[in-house]
């Protein structure tokens, strides 16, 4: 399995800093979505990684 990579990586990846604009650049990318819809799901369910993919996979089937 490759890992792509886009920029700089967040100091951390088990949660999600939307006041860094290098985690909106590195996370938007990675999970192909929009800065709204990172900034809502991080809203919705907090800032853990698992817990945002899971928010945003929800929205996608609905």
């Amino acid at each position: 399995m490759s890992v792509v990579s886009f920029g700089l990586a967040p100091q951390t990846r088990t949660s999600i800093d939307v006041n860094r604009q290098s985690d909106i650049q590195y996370w938007t990318r990675t999970l192909s979505v929009s800065e709204l819809d990172l900034r809502r799901a991080v809203e919705r369910v907090g800032t853990l990684t698992c817990d945002v993919v899971d928010e945003l996979r929800r929205c996608r089937v609905h």
